[in-house]
């Protein structure tokens, strides 16, 4: 005879073991997941050190009828022709072009970015009131320093308090303050006692500098919780600097965990940039200036300008978990634009304006401790 032995199965064991499973489980995927948001607190100020190093290379091919203006208009002339069946079409003379004008600005700038915590409304529309610190800055054309007392990032910064209306998520609803920043860069330049083209290309590095600043300022993130391994998109609008040509930016963001970063654990995230320039079209002053656009109009051409280019980049983003705010936030791009203007008389072309940028830019902010 077989003897079989039934153990009573123990219901308690078997709900207290699957608890703990469940458990386990649950603590494990926590560990991965997570929502970001920024945790503001009623009349808290917060203060990051942000550093900027921006170069662009600009190279010029223009005609030498630019620089050297006849005292009357050109015609559709010169010493050869185009003959059509019995009829003949004057071809004018090429019209050659001057190289090796490059200009490499450079602009580096410290400072420190002071944000206050004004109001929090109950469905989470935070308004910060933010203004800069300037610790340091440098500009050269061509290797030469060209910071000017009263010109630069700094002095246009200093004193200045931008409001911005922002949710939780990072998303800025609103800002106040703005246009009177651009204005004033404008303006300063307008006092400069140099050529318009110089004059144009510092205003425009600034003007780019401070966009930069308050487009960056702050990192959007999704509004559904995130697993190690999601990613989401973003897409802003920059005009490029020099030759105020728009594009559009798609950055790519992936969750990559949680890591200390300085003894606080952060939610790590990288991410790729990508730009697509818009279809507008460019003035020619946009290019080379009002007096240079000004001098090709007195001649009789025109130029239909035709637009290329490609920007690429990086960043990396360490954000808090517990106090729900920036620690370290670093964006790396280079890029180029091609630009060039057949010269027209008529319908005949009669020479080219080729414009090359090449761009190479650092952003990076990290909290700042006093």
């Amino acid at each position: 005879m077989i003897n079989l032995k039934y153990e009573v199965i123990d219901l308690k064991k078997v709900i207290i073991g699957l608890l703990t499973l469940t458990i386990l489980g649950t603590g494990c995927m926590s560990k991965n997941t997570v929502k970001l948001e920024y945790k503001y607190a009623q009349g808290e100020v917060l203060k990051h050190k942000i550093c900027m190093i921006n170069t662009f290379i600009l190279d010029l091919n223009l005609p030498n009828i630019i620089a050297d203006v006849p005292s009357t208009p050109l015609t559709a002339t010169g010493t050869a022709s185009l003959s059509v069946g019995s009829a003949t079409t004057p071809e004018p003379a090429p019209l050659p072009l001057v190289s090796n004008k490059r200009y490499e600005i450079t602009t580096r700038l410290e400072l420190v970015c002071v944000k206050s915590v004004k109001n929090i409304t109950p469905d989470g529309v935070v308004t910060l009131e933010q203004k800069f610190e300037p610790l340091s800055e440098e500009i050269l054309i061509n290797k030469e320093s060209t910071l000017l007392e009263g010109c630069s990032v700094s002095d246009i910064l200093r004193n200045k308090i931008l409001i911005l209306k922002v949710t939780t998520d990072g998303s800025i609803l609103s800002t106040e303050g703005t246009n009177e920043l651009l204005e004033d860069v404008y303006k300063r330049t307008s006092l400069l006692g140099m050529d318009e083209s110089s004059r144009s290309r510092i205003g425009d590095a600034l003007r780019y500098e401070i966009e930069q600043l308050i487009q960056q300022s702050i990192s959007m993130f999704p509004k559904e919780k995130l697993t190690k391994g999601d990613t989401w998109k973003r897409q802003t609008i920059s005009s490029l600097p020099i030759i105020s040509i728009k594009s559009t930016i798609t950055q790519t963001n992936m969750f990559e965990g949680f890591e200390i970063v300085n003894g606080s654990d952060c939610a790590k995230i990288t991410g790729s940039i990508t730009s697509i320039l818009s279809n507008e079209k460019p003035k020619l002053s946009d290019l080379i200036g009002e007096e240079l656009a000004n001098k090709i109009i007195q001649q009789g051409l025109t130029a239909d300008m035709t637009v290329n280019g490609a920007d690429r980049g990086t960043t990396l983003t360490c954000f808090t978990r517990k106090d729900g705010q920036i620690m370290k936030n670093q964006i790396l791009k280079e890029g180029f634009v091609n630009v060039t203007a057949p010269l027209m008389i008529g319908s005949v072309t009669s020479g080219e304006i080729g414009v090359k940028m090449t761009t190479n830019s650092k952003y990076i902010v990290e909290k700042y401790k006093e």
